[in-house]
């Protein structure tokens, strides 16, 4: 009996330190890893959920799903005072730029992998383009925003987000 009970400790003390040993903990992972294992877990169009920086540094935007469409919301800014001033709209003319959403109606294409048939806000410009979202193939952590005229992508400009970690 003794043998036995022995055996049974040994081989649970075994197994829990193997176990533990191939695990790290959440602390032990860097930022990359953290963002590579979540987005192994999550479906490939969900991988921009989350907050960027804007290019300059100067605003969060908080990228979200709603309806089977993707979005993205100025959450925080440098100068929270800033307005829409040059908004062609009267009633919008004028308001908080923090909380609009700079990014709107993007649907996943999984076949280009990218973000299509969206619009991007330039609140400098007061104007919607068409646009496009696509992740860096090398860094996941880098989202192309390509902003363009009239259905012509040729036409237009390419901005880089940041995550923020």
């Amino acid at each position: 009996m003794k043998k036995i009970s022995l055996l049974i400790g040994l081989l649970l003390f075994v197994s829990v330190h193997h176990v533990s040993a191939q695990r790290k903990s959440k602390a032990q992972y860097t930022s990359e890893e953290r963002v590579e294992k979540a987005s192994a877990t999550i479906a490939p169009s969900d991988e921009i959920l989350g907050l960027w920086w804007s290019p300059e540094k100067d605003a969060k935007i908080e990228i979200y799903k709603e309806q089977g469409k993707f979005f993205g919301k100025i959450v925080w800014l440098q100068n929270p005072m800033l307005k829409d001033e040059r908004n062609e709209d009267p009633e919008l003319n004028g308001r908080p730029i923090m909380g609009i959403n700079l990014l709107k109606g993007f649907e996943y294409n999984s076949r280009k992998k990218e973000w299509t048939e969206g619009m991007v806000y330039e609140p400098y410009k007061g104007k919607f383009y068409g646009s496009f979202l696509k992740l860096d193939k090398k860094n996941i952590n880098k989202l192309f925003v390509r902003g363009f005229l009239m259905s012509a992508r040729f036409l237009g400009r390419t901005e880089v987000f940041t995550r923020v970690k």
